[in-house]
């Protein structure tokens, strides 16, 4: 397993410009661009052509976020992002792969509030997942939060059944024990660099009982 640093870039043309210079300047041995991860829905056109760009002339891996920050920030509502999100991935099919929206616990939630905002990056993860084009489900990235072990298990049953390859663990300072959240992250890794049915076997050895049952795509 690699691990991959992804720069975030959501910026106006003229600041990717700038960040695209300043690295060609810095002349490193990495290519800091290799992989990018950026937010279409708050990217103009201009900009996301220039990430674009990078992606055809330097062979960067492009990741859509889903805007799950601005929703946290207070830029757009958690509702309001599904469909805005689901058009614009409709529309922009050449990524490498596509966060499905998440709905971002805060340090500062009660805990009856956290468990809302788990259930609901869940349902309608799933739900979006299916309004995916299919050419583009390989590709999607659901993300697990949680401030506790079992909301965090939540996500990843409801997830596996998906089929997915790829999951994203977001929300870290909301999770009682950092280190525990750090060996169960160890756990699930491996499991899902095996094929589906294979990580959820794995899966039912960390977390025996919690699986019912998972489909392949």
């Amino acid at each position: 397993m690699t691990l991959d640093f992804f720069a975030s870039i959501t910026a106006c043309p003229s600041d990717v410009r700038k960040i695209e210079s300043y690295l060609e300047r810095a002349s490193s041995e990495s290519d800091s661009l290799a992989h990018v991860l950026t937010t279409p829905l708050f990217m103009n056109q201009d900009a996301l052509g220039i990430i674009r760009r990078f992606q055809i002339e330097r062979g960067s891996k492009i990741c859509f976020d889903s805007a799950g920050y601005y929703v946290q920030v207070g830029k757009i509502q958690y509702h309001e992002l599904y469909m805005k999100l689901l058009t614009c991935y409709r529309n922009h099919r050449w990524a490498d792969r596509y966060v499905l929206p998440d709905y971002v616990p805060l340090s500062s939630d009660p805990d009856a509030e956290v468990e809302e905002k788990v259930r609901q990056t869940v349902y309608y993860s799933c739900l979006f997942f299916q309004e995916m084009p299919d050419e583009l489900k390989p590709k999607a990235m659901p993300v697990v939060h949680g401030r506790t072990r079992k909301q965090v298990e939540y996500c990843l049953e409801h997830y596996l059944t998906l089929g997915i390859e790829w999951v994203g663990f977001g929300s870290f300072g909301t999770f009682v024990s950092l280190l525990d959240l750090g060996r169960y992250i160890c756990h699930w890794a491996v499991a899902i660099t095996l094929p589906t049915i294979t990580a959820v076997q794995q899966f039912k050895r960390v977390l025996p009982g919690r699986i019912s049952h998972a489909s392949k795509r």
